[in-house]
């Protein structure tokens, strides 16, 4: 006997409708039977609109009583943590008043930068611009500037410096005034005057002015600090001439970094960082602490980069540590005579040249010329050697040899590797102070320098 299946109508609200099924029995009648809708566990597809809703709305409720408790759990152990702590704290501190903006010294900039010091107190930023800028003075001058072959034009540059001395030296850098005609000075009170170069030191960038008196005057004169007691994030405020024109101008940021080397055409200083603004006329200004004392000598920024990058807030300034002693130097000697001085006049040369003339296997300083009696002399070193180390740092440059010489000191004992005739040889050589000249004959060139 066989089964046989019919769909019935769909009613008149659309609403399907059950299998239907039919028995045939042995006189032919068909007897007929409906076959219950089975009940369907695919939410999604089979259930009715009106249920799903219903099903939707009772998840979402969950949902969010489990969020509530979650939030609930989490504040309880929050209380439990904070209750914990303030458990651990005295009972002033607990019952304390909120603290009030002049106790609550991290709410500024300034009070979270400046130093403490039992002994003095810091200064506020405008204190220390009342105290500094009647010593900093706006500086300009001339210099040649080649055109061509044979014609130079003067071009007008402009610096800053500081007052040293009551009787009108003048500390700034040496790039500000080297090779400089026609100097003028503008002081804080608006008075101009002329000056003249008194000393200057390459090889620190630093030179000392003096200007020429009208009368018998005095000048403020700064109070140096130590730049060895400075702290990285310590404030610092920078006075000086930007642009040339805007003389005077007071920039305040801390200090970024200390003991940084940069190196400027060839040039390496050691340096403070600051984020003090430093712009082109600054050089020569003074960098300030928090107690009004001079603790660097602005004298350079970072600008841009080999890609075109553009750096800002990257300012540098020279310590007054290293500063002092070589003002003093030159304001007293028009030159530096505390410094070593090795007695060799000679010249640079790189790893092909000492190669092919067979002076040694790597690059390396060849001496030209020995002033007697120098410290060079009395550790055997003649013309034609080819120095290539000095205390296990290698020899490339002159001035490789003369930012070495920055951290020596008269009586300090160097050891020297260099080659005679293609022979490496050793010795060890006890440095004096002073300058010493290579032989009147025999002038230092662009190719052969005195160090």
């Amino acid at each position: 006997m066989e089964n046989h299946r019919f769909q019935a109508y769909p009613s008149e609200d659309h609403s399907p409708q059950p299998n239907i099924y039919a028995t045939e029995r042995e006189n032919g009648v068909y007897t007929y039977k409906a076959q219950p809708r089975p009940e369907s566990r695919n939410i999604g597809s089979h259930k009715r609109p009106g249920q799903l809703k219903h099903i939707l709305a009772l998840f979402l409720i969950v949902v969010g009583l489990v969020s509530i408790l979650g939030l609930l759990w989490q504040n309880r152990g929050l209380e439990n943590e904070l209750a914990s702590r303030m458990s651990a704290l005295p009972a002033s501190s607990v019952n304390a008043e909120p603290a009030s903006p002049e106790s609550n010294k991290a709410l500024s900039l300034y009070h979270a930068a400046v130093r403490e010091d039992t002994s003095r107190p810091a200064l506020p930023i405008t204190e220390i611009a009342k105290l500094g800028k009647p010593s900093v003075v706006a500086i300009s001058t001339e210099k040649a500037v080649p055109v061509n072959f044979y014609f130079e034009l003067p071009m007008p540059v402009a610096g800053s410096g500081f007052f040293i001395s009551e009787d009108g030296y003048i500390a700034t850098n040496n790039h500000v005034v080297e090779n400089a005609s026609n100097i003028k000075v503008h002081t804080d009170n608006g008075e101009l005057y002329e000056a003249e170069v008194v000393g200057t030191d390459p090889l620190s960038d630093l030179a000392v002015i003096k200007i020429k008196l009208h009368k018998d005057e005095t000048f403020p004169a700064v109070n140096f600090g130590k730049s060895s007691e400075l702290e990285v994030g310590e404030l610092a405020v920078a006075i000086g001439n930007p642009s040339g024109t805007l003389e005077g101008s007071v920039t305040a940021g801390i200090i970024s970094a200390l003991e940084r080397t940069i190196n400027i055409d060839g040039l390496e200083l050691n340096v403070l960082q600051t984020d003090a603004a430093i712009n082109a006329g600054n050089s020569g200004g003074a960098l300030f602490n928090s107690f009004g004392e001079v603790i660097g000598i602005n004298t350079a920024k970072m600008s841009g980069g080999r890609f075109g990058d553009s750096f800002e807030g990257l300012s540098f300034a020279i310590p007054s540590d290293y500063a002092l002693p070589i003002l003093q130097d030159l304001m007293k000697h028009g030159e530096v005579v505390s410094r070593v001085q090795l007695g060799i006049a000679g010249r640079g040369f790189d790893k092909d040249f000492a190669r092919q003339y067979r002076l040694a296997d790597r690059p390396g300083v060849f001496v030209v010329e020995v002033v007697e009696n120098s410290s060079a002399d009395k550790a055997g070193l003649e013309a034609g050697d080819f120095i290539v180390e000095i205390d296990g740092k290698a020899v490339d440059s002159v001035s490789s040899i003369e930012n070495m010489k920055k951290n020596w000191a008269p009586g300090d004992t160097v050891e020297l590797i260099y080659f005679r005739e293609g022979v490496k040889q050793t010795t060890h050589m006890t440095l004096e102070a002073g300058p010493q000249k290579a032989a009147e004959e025999t002038e230092p060139t662009e190719t052969n320098q005195d160090f």
